[in-house]
């Protein structure tokens, strides 16, 4: 069993790429739990996965966990905010599942999404489209 610490998405919170990372170099044991919504919301709508996955290449993990989800875009203020919600907006799960078959990476993604089963298969269908195979 590992232990697992999450990215977070407020700013005023611990849980930064950074200090995520940090921790895990310091505390044997513990592994990080990349939330790519989080990560998106805490970097004002954007997100470079490959800037991410190259992060986690100090701690040489063979594995990595993660869960992913659309957040909600606040139309007041123009931010996105931590309200999970269906894929099909922001971020685009594509450039993360192609970053993970150029990089070969071994991921868990859960889904995260109010509508779990579907949007469950709407990753495994682009992981499809992009020719990987599953067993």
């Amino acid at each position: 069993m590992k232990l697992g610490i999450e990215t977070m998405a407020r700013i005023s919170q611990f849980g930064n790429m950074d200090e995520i990372i940090k921790l895990c170099k310091e505390v044997k044991g513990i592994v990080p739990y990349i939330d790519w919504c989080h990560i998106f919301v805490r970097n004002n709508g954007k997100i470079d996965y490959s800037e991410i996955f190259d992060k986690l290449e100090v701690l040489r993990l063979d594995h990595i966990y993660s869960h992913f989800s659309n957040s909600k875009l606040n139309t007041i203020s123009g931010k996105f905010v931590d309200v999970h919600i269906p894929i099909k907006s922001y971020p685009s799960f594509e450039p993360l599942a192609k970053e993970i078959l150029k990089r070969k990476i071994d991921i868990n993604i859960v889904s995260e999404s109010p509508l779990l089963e579907m949007d469950s298969l709407k990753m495994k269908n682009i992981f499809e489209n992009l020719g990987y195979k599953f067993n």
